[in-house]
C-alpha cells in the first residue's frame, strides 16, 4: 500500500469505483465490475491508501520497510536492508532506509 492525501487522489476513470463502509472507522474502495480491492481510508481521515499493484508502470515508488513481519509465513525470507516491524500502516509510509533488524 502507498498513502496519499485524499484531496490529491486523481482517478482518470471512476465509473466502477464503489466505496464500502467495512467498519465504523474504515471505508474500502473497490471495482464494482471485478471486485478488485483498490483503496482504504480511515473515516475521518485525510489519507487514502492505494493498492500499489493497481498502479500503472512506472509507479515511481520504492519500498521503505516491511510491516507485520511477526505474522508472516515461514516461507518468506526477508533478506533485504529494510527495517522489519510489527507496527502500523503509518510506519510503512516512512521514507527512510535503515539497517535490517530481526523482528
Amino acid at each position: 500500500m502507498a498513502a496519499c492525501k485524499s484531496a490529491d487522489l486523481r482517478l482518470p476513470v471512476s465509473e466502477t469505483l464503489s466505496w464500502y463502509q467495512s467498519s465504523e472507522s474504515v471505508q474500502r474502495g473497490f471495482c464494482s465490475r471485478c471486485g478488485g480491492d483498490l483503496f482504504w481510508k480511515a473515516a475521518p481521515g485525510v489519507e487514502t491508501y492505494v493498492t500499489v499493484g493497481t498502479l500503472g508502470r512506472p509507479a515511481g515508488l520504492r519500498l521503505s520497510e516491511h510491516i507485520y513481519v511477526g505474522s508472516k509465513s515461514d516461507f518468506y525470507d526477508l533478506t533485504d536492508c529494510f527495517r522489519n516491524t510489527s507496527g502500523s500502516i503509518r510506519q510503512s509510509a516512512a521514507l527512510e532506509s535503515v539497517s535490517h533488524q530481526d523482528p
